[in-house]
């Protein structure tokens, strides 16, 4: 199916491409969705998921990028608008699935009660062993440690099995 795209009556229509192209399965979930439109400029993307919600990004250049990684065998639909020439609009619709993985990381969370205190490292125990550099860095991007108070701290690998968030100062 092709992007479905609606323009004002005696206004021809511009070439709008929305890359993952519509229909597309096995996205990637940290891809950003690109628009781009011959004789017009890309206005606005909004992307929405199954249920209609709108996901929180950004647009820049015609690129929309996530605020943060899209779900796992989720649906999203893309809507954008173009400016025209003669200062109309055009939209354009498409959907997109990402991909669904052949397997899924299994981890425990230590302590499990999700508090620790200021001598206590957060220590992501992994079901299975993470052990590339590139794996490694990849499972790093992709958890998020939040305290209250803010505090700099980093990440770090006791095997390959164990990583351990601390904060930079005692």
């Amino acid at each position: 199916m092709a992007p479905s795209t609606t323009t004002p009556a005696g206004v021809a229509p511009v070439k709008v491409t929305v890359t993952p192209a519509d229909g597309a399965r096995g996205v990637e979930p940290a891809a950003s969705v690109t628009v781009s439109a011959t004789g017009g400029q890309v206005r606005d993307v909004v992307v929405t998921d199954r249920s209609g919600a709108h996901v929180p990004g950004t647009v820049k250049d015609g690129a929309w990028t996530p605020q943060r990684r899209l779900g796992l065998d989720s649906t999203y639909s893309v809507r954008s608008v173009v400016s025209l020439s003669d200062g109309t609009s055009q939209t354009a619709s498409s959907s997109f699935r990402t991909l669904k993985p052949a397997t899924t990381a299994k981890y425990t969370l230590l302590p499990s009660d999700d508090t620790v205190g200021v001598g206590m490292p957060a220590i992501v125990q992994l079901a299975s062993a993470v052990k590339t550099p590139q794996q490694r860095a990849e499972v790093e991007r992709n958890v998020e440690i939040t305290t209250v108070p803010a505090v700099e701290g980093s990440w770090g690998w006791l095997d390959d099995r164990q990583l351990m968030w601390r904060p930079k100062d005692y």
